[in-house]
Order: C-alpha cells, then sequence, then structure tokens
C-alpha cells in the first residue's frame, strides 16, 4: 500500500469483492480438478480395457442360449463350464485384471453369475451379481441387454468386498439370433483414487479453506453495503432537516424542530395587530351620559 493512502470503505469493499472472486475460483478448480482427473481415469481405463476383450468375447459368444441355460441348471456336470472358467482365469492374469466373469440378466432387472474366473466351485452359477456394489454401472446393463448400446463401461467406481476400487466394463455375448444372452464383466484395478493430492497437499482441504474464506468476504460485503446505506440514511435526514431550517429562518419564524415553542393563549385586551411597528389597541366607543328620571320632564317645563 502506498504511504499516506488510508483504507476508505470504497477500497474495502472492492478489495473484499476481489478476494471473494479469487477465493471462489480457487475453491472451484480445488474441487473441479479430482472430478474431472476421476472421469478421465475411468474412461481411459474402460476403454482399454473393452479394445483388450472384444476379441475375447467374440471367442467366448459360442455359447448359445441353451448352453448359458445348462450353466444354470446344472454347472458341476458340465466339463465346459470348468473349461470356461480357466479361460476367465487365463484371460485374467495376462491382463492383470482384479476379475473376469460372465453374467446374464434374468426378470425383475436382476443379474446373476454365470462363470467366474478360476471359481469353479467357489462361486455357483445362478449368485446374485451385487447391483449394490456396481451400481455405477447399474444403466449400462441395461442399454446393452436392450440393445441401446454395443458395450460400456461404469460410469463410476466401485469398491469390491475385498476392499479393492475397481471400474467395471461389459461387452455382450450373443446367442442365437444374435440376441445378447450373456455379459462379458471386467473389473480393471486396483485403482488410485488419490487424485486430490498433489503431492503433500490436499486440493480438498484448499478448497474448503477457500470456501470459508469466501464466506468471510461476502459477510464483510455484506456488513460494509449494510453500513454505508445506514450512513446514507442519516446524511439525508440530516441534509432534510437542514433545508427545513433554512427555509423556516427565510420564513421568519422559529426553526421547525421538537424544540418548537407552544402558542400562549391570546387575552381579549392583548394586542391583536401590529400597524408601522407599534402596537394598537382596539378604540374604544364614547359612552353616552347617564340620564337620571325626571330631567327630561324638567326641561320641558322650562
Amino acid at each position: 500500500m502506498e504511504k499516506g493512502k488510508k483504507i476508505t470503505p470504497d477500497r474495502l469493499r472492492r478489495g473484499a469483492g476481489a478476494l471473494a472472486c479469487v477465493m471462489f475460483l480457487i475453491a472451484l478448480l480445488s474441487f473441479g480438478y479430482p472430478m474431472m482427473k476421476k472421469n478421465s481415469v475411468i474412461r481411459d481405463i474402460g476403454e482399454s480395457s473393452i479394445g483388450e476383450m472384444r476379441s475375447f468375447a467374440l471367442a467366448v459368444s459360442h455359447y448359445a442360449d441353451e448352453d448359458l441355460e445348462q450353466l444354470r441348471t446344472n454347472p458341476a456336470a458340465d466339463a465346459g463350464y470348468r473349461d470356461l472358467c480357466s479361460l476367465l482365469e487365463e484371460a485374467k492374469r495376462s491382463f492383470g485384471y482384479h476379475d473376469l466373469y460372465i453374467i446374464a440378466r434374468e426378470s425383475a432387472g436382476r443379474y446373476v453369475y454365470l462363470a467366474r474366473a478360476g471359481q469353479a466351485s467357489a462361486a455357483a452359477p445362478g449368485t446374485e451379481y451385487p447391483l449394490d456394489v456396481y451400481k455405477a454401472g447399474k444403466k449400462t446393463l441395461e442399454s446393452i441387454c436392450t440393445g441401446k448400446a454395443a458395450y460400456g463401461y461404469a460410469k463410476g467406481f466401485a469398491t469390491t468386498k475385498e476392499q479393492q476400487t475397481v471400474v467395471a466394463s461389459y461387452l455382450p455375448l450373443y446367442g442365437n439370433g444374435y440376441s445378447v444372452a450373456a455379459l462379458l464383466g471386467i473389473d480393471s484395478g486396483p485403482v488410485d483414487t488419490a487424485y486430490h493430492m498433489i503431492g503433500p497437499v490436499d486440493l480438498y482441504v484448499v478448497g474448503t479453506a477457500a470456501l470459508l474464506l469466501m464466506a468471510l468476504a461476502v459477510a464483510l460485503l455484506l456488513i460494509q453495503n449494510r453500513m454505508q446505506e445506514q450512513k446514507r440514511l442519516e446524511e439525508y435526514a440530516g441534509a432534510e432537516l437542514e433545508g427545513i431550517d433554512r427555509w423556516s429562518d427565510a420564513a421568519g419564524g422559529p426553526a421547525l424542530r421538537g424544540d418548537i415553542p407552544l402558542e400562549e393563549p391570546v387575552s381579549p385586551n392583548a394586542p391583536s395587530a401590529e400597524l408601522g411597528g407599534e402596537t394598537q389597541t382596539p378604540a374604544m366607543e364614547p359612552k353616552a351620559p347617564a340620564t337620571r328620571e325626571g330631567d327630561g320632564d324638567a326641561g320641558t317645563e322650562q
């Protein structure tokens, strides 16, 4: 600050406004960057997984509707089921996925496992697919099953029962008549979700502090505006009273304030008018002399 300059209300108001704008931008970047980074990572992982497994999905699509139904009813007696689980396990290890599985849609929007990598005995077909864990991919599953999408990935992370954060991607497995008989699910991960950290700096903490400072600056602006408004009202009222006093003085009357003396009652014999600066009293009419009884008769007789 330059020497001699004072902090006036206008400068204080401009400074508080600038601080609020800067803090808003910092908070927006602090919370927006991790979200944009998260969406970018999900998109990259999902598209990469789909590109890698598209050929594999075509290889296992020879399972027709009847074969998939057989997986549901009698998996232990089906040697092809055990071979499929081994094939899924091999692909899982080769590409470094967290999990690889085949699921099918049943009535009322329920999904069940048909086969899972390396779990021919542990996860029998018919086990429910946990949509509460993979809720971010529910819309993608519905779109693929209804033919609205050829593939897709969840728009959010899923946390498995092993407490691993994964991105789920899905490819259709076509049966007879090119209908979607099942879906190939790919869990890619684990994924690092610390997108809000830049070195030792936590962007969420920075954003929260910026929001607090912004709120403080806005409160200061409101208080300053309130004080300025009150000051303007007081100045206006003072100017109005001063104008009234000047008008009253020019008219030769007392100041029109709260200390105006009340008029005293006027006596009937009090002066009633001013003429030429002298007080005039009302003129008294002369009274006729009183006459006594008999004076008139006496005068007549003379």
